[in-house]
């Protein structure tokens, strides 16, 4: 594979990728190359200096180039399309989240956020790509009236697709898990007690680790790939924040067994 799932640059960004299953996935032409979601992570990686700019990347490439066809060596006939986590220690945080050639983000500006393989995002949305609205009322996805309902409108199944199925309810799960710290709507609830935050690196590597909801995919099927946490800080007057940012991952599968090894990301002069 010449992407990745997830990962981080030299200036703090970083990028997870979850697959999504939209009624655009149908229209997928296998004869045309596309890139896939992997290959968007990491072009938004080398190309992307913060959150912002890694955003504009993949939404450029992604309404160029598409995405999707064959995303399996072993079977050609499975697609996807993708959402992605994008944050950098400014601090600056976007779900992007895509159907075909087109997009929309929301810009998180407080709280908390997460994702699995379902569209999330409804009516508010901060960004978008050009013609969405049009091009909803073009397929008939939308008739048009009152604010255009992303998820339902794009994904697989429509409205009736974002209540039960088990994508929903990872992230419903997760979402559960992160909750205490979402008081108040700040970014970190402050324990009263210690004063530290309640969102630590090692609060969310206990999270990925969790079965409820198959936030860690373990047993028959598809299994998690490998986990990753991140600890972004915001940039100081010395600009000094990319050394204090820290990285840590499994580099394997199942995180309820697997160590969190911290990882150190520099930048690289072969970018082959």
């Amino acid at each position: 594979m010449w992407g990745c799932e997830m990962g981080a640059n030299e200036h703090g960004v970083v990028i997870g990728n979850e697959a999504v299953w939209t009624v655009e996935a149908d229209l997928d032409d296998y004869d045309e190359p596309a890139l896939l979601g992997m290959d968007l992570v990491r072009l938004g990686l080398e190309r992307g200096g913060t959150a912002r700019e890694a955003l504009d990347v993949v939404t450029t490439l992604l309404e160029t180039y598409g995405q999707g066809r064959a995303c399996a060596e072993n079977d050609p006939s499975f697609t996807y399309h993708n959402s992605f986590l994008i944050a950098d220690p400014t601090p600056q945080a976007f779900v992007l989240e895509t159907a075909g050639r087109h997009w929309v983000a929301e810009h998180i500006t407080k709280g908390t956020r997460n994702i699995s393989n379902g569209l999330t995002i409804r009516t508010k949305f901060d960004l978008h790509s050009a013609g969405l609205h049009e091009y909803a009322q073009e397929r008939k996805l939308w008739n048009g009236k009152g604010a255009l309902d992303w998820a339902a409108t794009f994904s697989e199944g429509g409205a009736a697709a974002l209540t039960g199925a088990s994508p929903h309810s990872r992230q419903s799960r997760g979402c559960a898990l992160l909750q205490p710290q979402s008081v108040r709507g700040e970014v970190f609830e402050r324990n009263h007690n210690n004063n530290k935050p309640w969102i630590t690196a090692e609060r969310m590597m206990d999270i990925l680790k969790d079965h409820k909801g198959g936030i860690c995919m373990h047993g028959p099927g598809f299994e998690t790939t490998a986990s990753m946490v991140s600890e972004l800080h915001t940039t100081d007057s010395s600009n000094n924040s990319q050394s204090k940012t820290r990285h840590w991952m499994t580099g394997r599968s199942l995180p309820c067994q697997s160590p969190f090894l911290e990882q150190s990301i520099h930048a690289s002069s072969d970018a082959n």
